[in-house]
């Protein structure tokens, strides 16, 4: 391994992971693929956007956002030789809205290990079933 691998620099592509999630709560697909950047450090609104439009579909299957995850490692290089014994690190930010993805640059070496996540839940109508005066009433209510 050469020393360069061991210096910071910017982040120009990550991994995007779609996770597929039923009305059950259960995971029925996962999708990986590699997203180049059009500007370095930072997922604009608009691909962020774009790549939740492209990818909210599966299998004729209507999804909605549940979350959006990211996982930077922004680790120093100073700090290499202490990493594993710190437990303090924690590399994955909660994405509240759709907003600017940023990226602190990276060791290279970590370079691949930077991802986002988006989470997606299946939009279809979810079935109650309640009792109500000893019989079962089935009711019905569409996702928002």
């Amino acid at each position: 391994m050469e020393f360069v691998d061991y210096y910071n620099e910017n982040v120009t592509n990550v991994k995007m992971c779609y996770v597929y999630i039923n009305s059950s709560d259960c995971i029925e697909y996962v999708n990986t693929e590699h997203f180049e950047m059009q500007n370095p450090n930072i997922i604009s609104s608009e691909e962020l956007i774009k790549i939740i439009k492209t990818n909210n579909i599966k299998h004729d299957i209507k999804y909605t956002i549940l979350s959006i995850l990211k996982i930077n490692i922004n680790l120093i290089p100073q700090n290499l030789n202490t990493f594993m014994e710190d437990d303090s690190s924690n590399f994955t930010t909660v994405i509240n809205n759709i907003s600017p993805i940023t990226f602190e640059p990276t060791i290279l070496m970590f370079q691949e290990l930077n991802s986002v996540i988006i989470l997606f839940r299946d939009k279809h109508l979810k079935c109650n079933l309640t009792k109500k005066n000893g019989e079962i009433v089935n009711k019905t209510r569409r996702l928002k």
